[in-house]
Formats: C-alpha cells, structure tokens, sequence
C-alpha cells in the first residue's frame, strides 16, 4: 500500500484540476468542468488511502476522521461564506441577496448539490447570478465522507479476499446508473453523489490494489501508465464539452486517467512536471483557489462587462490565485495545524459552531426581511426572480392567456408567425394592441439562428432538420400571411436570403420578416443596480447594449433583401429598431415611459408591458401589419 499521506505530484494535479475549472468559468475551456472530477477521483484515493492505512495500524476513529475533514474543509469555507454574504448585502439587490442566503444555508449543511439541482442547471446562463453555485461539489465530497468510513470498513471485514473485486461491482453499479440517469435526467447525473460515485471508486479502487503495481509493472513501465493517464486527460479536454452527456460513461475518460496518473507518476519525467513547484504551490491553494474563484467571477458577471475582455479574464484569473494562496496561508494552514495550540480541538470545533451558527442566523434574517429591499429605490427594489417570473409566460402560459390567445373567433383565417422566443414576444406585441386575426405558431429552437444555422457547430444538423420541416408544413399553404421573427446571425444573411426565397415557393402568402430588436449585455435589473438610479437610466442601458451591433446587422440584412430583391416576390422587410430607438438609434427604453415599469425581464425579452409598448409603436409605424386583410 501506498503512504497517500503526502504525494507532491498529486499537488500538481490539483493544480491542473483547478487552473481547467477557472478557464471554464472564464470561458476559455469549454471543458474545464471536468477539473470537478478530477477532484472527485483524487478525494477517493486519499480517503480511501488513509482509512486503509490506519486500519490496518489499528488507530483509525470516526471522530478523528471527521475532526481531520473539519480541520480541512470547514474554516475556509466559513470564511468564504461571511465574505460573500457581506458582499451580497452591499452589492445584491433584494432577491438575489435571499438567493444567496439560500445557498449559504445550502452549503452550509451539506446540500447545496440538492439545492441546486432544484433551482437551476450548471450550465444554464441563470446561473451567473448563483454566486456559490460552486459549493455543490463541496457538498457532493461532504456527503460522500459522511457514507464512505463505515461502508469502506464494512466491505473490507466481510469481503477482506475480494475487497478491490466489490469497489468495481460497486463502481460499475454506478456509472452505469449515473449513465442512464444523465440521459433521461441530466441535472440530477450531474448534481447527486449516488451518480458520482464512481468517480470516487475509481480513486478508491486505486487506493485498494495500488500495492499491486510492481505485478502490472512486469507488461508495461510505470512511465508508460503515467505517459497513458496524461494522454487519456488531454483527450478528456479535447472531447468532452458542455453538449456531452453528462457524467455517465464519458466521465470514466478523465476518471480512469487521473486514477492511472495517481497510480503510478511519483517519479519520472511526468511526476517532474507535477512536481514543479509553480504547480505544487498552486495545488496545495487549490481548495481555497475554488472556494474564491466562482463568487469574484459571479460578483463580476453581475456588475459589469468586464469579463468580455481577455484582460479582464486575465487579471480575475490572477486575482483567483492569488487570493487564494492568502486564504491557504492565512486560514487553511493555521487551522490544519494541530500543533497550534490556539486551534486546538476544542477551540476549534467551538469556533465552527460559533461560525454556523452566526452565518445561519445572518441567513436567516435577510431570508425573513425579503432580502431587505429597502436599500434600493422604487423599482429598483424589484428582484430578478420577480423579473424572471414574466417566463412563465413563454413555458406555460403563451397560447393560453389573453395577452397571447392564438385563436379568437371560428374563422379559418390565420396569421401564421414563425420564430424562437423573439416571435412569442411578437405573438404578445400584436395580440395585446388589437390585433384581430387568429394566430397560427411554428416555434423554432433557441439554438438555431435564422431560421436553421446552428449556434454551434454541433447544432447545425438539427437545425437543418428543423428548416426543413419548417418547409414541409402544410400552414404554410392555408396561411394569410406570414410573419418571420427570431434572433438573427450577420454572418449568415445569404443562407437567410436563400432560406425566403425557398418559402416563397411554399406559400402564395405575404411573407414579412421583422428586423433585429434591442438586446443588451446584462439583465436590465443588473444595468438598473449598477447605474443606481432610475436618473438616466435608459442611457445608461443604450450604452451598455449591442445597439451598434444591432444597427449594423439591421443594414446588413437590408442590404440582403435589396441585393435578393425580395421585395418583387413580395417578401417584406419590418425595421425594428428604429421603432424602439428613434432614427438616429439614440433614444430607446429601458423602463416604461408610461408607468416606469421594466420593458425587459431579462437582456433581449420584453415584459408584458414591454411587449405592449412595443406593439403600440409597431402599430403606429406599420399600421397594415394589424388589419385583417393582406
């Protein structure tokens, strides 16, 4: 058996899993999230390690193994947690700052992971407002170090012969669970310990037979498993990305790699590498370096676009590491330390509970006075939660409800509108502004721009798929007219071009294609907190939105049609922008001119007043658009 007391290249794996997560929050490695599992596989090894070697020592307790996580895990995470939850009072508008004291209780005791999983999904762009999104790992780990000391003492007592045997049955139990479960619930794979547990097997597993390594040595050189590991991680980061599923089978990829590194790199030229004292300082910081990174990012992402630049990802990425190794000499090395007589067992398990209890209550307070919303003015006191809440409009209300009713008499004539999300908000512009034909809806997916190329590479076959279905849909004979309207990609406007001329041989109806409309670069309720006041406050929103970009693709796409001459195959262009902003694209609204209530409820969907005000304007500018007659 291997002392897994104090390995150094293991250091530098830490590093590695650490460095790849911070590229992948700050958008540099689509598949750094898998630095988690590395991690994960690292925990089981040591764990595994260390309750094997004090067993068979016989000095292994319950108690000093949970004092030993205590000692590691908790007062770094305490102080994480403090640091954030007054940032948050300062920086966080009422609802965000209760979001985040649900996710400090969360952490807290143990279930962010289920927390999570409940609220929203990892990769999901809400997610940039769960400032300790990143404590769900911390929970899985917690939670796997509550089950794992008497289920590792059980399998050995009554399978001693055959214990490494059980941890693979138990390992293939679970990827082949996390495997079926990532595909028909990819958040539950990816958030809970019982479809992460392989992971941990295979550094368990490790752990268990590493002492059988001299064996396996005689067919290949312990340099040649180590060389082996590093390339199956490197093809871990090459293959796997966010559009993978997830963890299932592709996991056992950097699962197995790490487990042969940690199997086998502790000399050689690859245990050099790790061994380098840049990774090992950076490894031995990790935990704090992960602690950090994620809240300075979330924080970031909500005050400013600051992250849109390589220096400003460059100077967070610094900043991680940095603050990161102070919080590792400052207050993981002091409290880890037995000898420290100020930290003492007691002392410490005294100061912890003073800790919990302290945060629990600063939680539990915010939670009780809604956040306390009276930092803010008026409508500045509105949380994105009850901004987001205008989403139920589109999952569940859209076609229901009056604002958006489809269907308003018996007759047969329609008006069909096609398009992603964007078109839903032009169902409620024309229906809430008197609009009196009946509306027919193809919706398109949101990965799709204009009407069939793909967000992504890998999204270009289905949205194919969908255009062509789009095409073969037997509305478009039976239509009025049709109305075209989602988000727009300048790089493709001949395919956009093609794509008209192609429906035009489809339907005889007037077809309109309704421009570009204002987006902005963060949610508007962050461009209200930020700016402070509701004092020019549109301004403020104009100039930090993609107005110029707007404008430049709404020429773009008007060039298209005068270049196709879509207008002789009665193909209509309807300019946007200039109904929302004004000729010269300067003057446009953040809030209601009318009642100074959002038009937005996030950086490109209109609220139901938004859409309203919307409509109004539309109304007045393509007055034709609202009769019933082509």
């Amino acid at each position: 058996m291997q002392n897994t007391q104090h390995m150094p290249h293991i250091d530098g794996l830490r590093a590695v899993a650490v460095i790849t997560i911070l590229l992948f929050h700050l958008d540099l490695l689509d598949s750094g999230f898998i630095g988690v599992d590395i991690f994960f596989v690292i925990s089981g090894y040591l764990i595994t390690g260390q309750i094997i070697r004090q067993n068979e020592q016989g000095t292994f307790t319950l108690s000093d193994f949970f004092i030993r996580r205590i000692r590691r895990l908790l007062p770094a995470l305490l102080a994480t947690l403090a640091a954030t939850l007054i940032a948050g009072y300062f920086f966080l508008p009422a609802g965000n700052l209760v979001s985040l004291a649900d996710s400090v209780l969360a952490s807290l005791f143990f279930f962010a992971n289920i927390y999570f999983w409940q609220t929203t999904g990892y990769f999901a762009e809400l997610t940039q407002s769960s400032i300790l999104l990143h404590t769900w790992s911390l929970s899985v780990e917690e939670q796997f170090y509550l089950i794992w000391p008497l289920l590792l003492l059980g399998i050995i007592r009554f399978t001693p012969q055959r214990s490494s045997l059980t941890l693979f049955i138990l390992l293939i139990i679970s990827v082949t669970a996390s495997h079926i479960t990532a595909v028909s619930h990819p958040d539950a794979a990816f958030y809970l310990l019982p479809f992460r547990l392989h992971e941990f097997f295979c550094g368990a597993l490790i752990a268990n037979t590493s002492y059988k390594i001299e064996v396996s040595s005689r067919f290949f050189s312990k340099q040649t498993y180590t060389v082996g590991g590093l390339g199956l991680l490197a093809i871990s980061f090459y293959t796997i990305d966010s559009d993978t599923v997830f963890p299932g089978l592709p996991s056992l990829l950097p699962s197995v790699a790490t487990a042969l590194i940690l199997l086998t790199a502790e000399n050689g030229a690859s245990a050099r590498i790790l061994k380098s004292p840049a990774l090992r300082v950076i490894g031995r910081s990790s935990y704090s370096i992960y602690l950090i990174h994620w809240p300075l990012i979330a924080f970031t992402l909500q005050t400013g676009d600051f992250l849109n630049s390589i220096e400003g990802k460059l100077i967070l990425f610094i900043s991680s590491l940095v603050l990161g190794y102070v919080s590792y000499r400052l207050i993981e090395q002091p409290f880890r330390n037995r000898k420290n007589a100020f930290v003492s067992t007691r002392a410490l398990l005294t100061l912890v509970l003073i800790a919990i209890c302290a945060l629990s209550a600063a939680a539990l307070t915010i939670q009780k006075n809604a956040g306390f919303p009276g930092r803010y003015p008026s409508i500045l006191q509105m949380d994105q939660n009850t901004l987001y809440n205008e989403r139920e409009r589109y999952w569940n209300s859209f076609g229901h409800n009056i604002e958006s009713q489809l269907t308003i008499n018996e007759l047969d004539n329609f008006t069909l509108v096609i398009g992603n999300s964007h078109a839903q908000d032009l169902v409620y512009a024309l229906r809430q502004n008197d609009f009196d034909q009946n509306i027919k809806v193809i919706i398109t997916p949101f990965k799709c721009f204009n009407f069939g190329v793909g967000t992504k590479p890998s999204d270009d076959k289905m949205c194919a798929g969908t255009r062509g279905a789009l095409l073969r849909s037997p509305l478009l004979k039976s239509a009025d007219r049709i109305f075209l309207h989602e988000d727009f990609n300048g790089e493709w406007l001949q395919d956009l071009a093609s794509f008209l001329v192609e429906l035009r041989t489809k339907t005889a109806a007037p077809i309109y294609l309704f421009g570009p409309r204002l987006v902005f670069k963060r949610s508007v309720l962050s461009l209200a907190h930020e700016h402070g006041s509701t004092k020019n406050l549109d301004k403020y929103a104009v100039d930090n939105s993609y107005i110029k970009e707007r404008g430049q693709l709404n020429t773009k796409i008007k060039s298209a049609f005068h270049d196709f001459k879509l207008s002789e195959l009665d193909v209509h262009y309807i300019e946007l922008l200039s109904i929302q902003c004004g000729s010269d694209l300067s003057t446009c609204d953040l809030l209601s001119p009318k009642s100074g209530e959002f038009l937005y409820f996030d950086k490109t969907h209109f609220t139901k007043v938004g859409a309203k005000e919307f409509g109004e304007r539309l109304r007045v500018a393509h007055p034709h658009i609202f009769s019933n007659t082509p």
